[in-house]
């Protein structure tokens, strides 16, 4: 989203390449998040242990927490990744 500003008649926009690296830094950490979200159930569904457990099983708070962010980048990826994946961009020209 662009804002404008008024300047003596003329219009200015702020730079692209903030926004840019601004989303992709969002995009790096959810996906981060989602790494060790998988990573989670795979280590669950092969040995029973879950990363959890290192900061006090499913009822600590910092777990809680943990897998709430781990829930809303999952959102946030779903919601953002046409726009950003490369393959759905190239099955969209084909």
């Amino acid at each position: 989203m662009w804002y404008t500003r008024e300047n003596k008649g003329r219009k200015y926009k702020p730079l692209k390449i903030f926004n840019y690296m601004q989303s992709k830094g969002l995009h790096m950490v959810t996906f981060t998040l989602l790494v060790i979200g998988g990573l989670n159930w795979i280590l669950l569904a092969l040995t029973g242990w879950e990363v959890g457990q290192i900061f006090g099983g499913m009822d600590a708070l910092v777990s809680k927490i943990i897998y709430v962010l781990v829930g809303l980048s999952a959102i946030y990826e779903f919601a953002t990744h046409g726009g950003r994946c490369k393959s759905c961009e190239r099955a969209k020209t084909m």
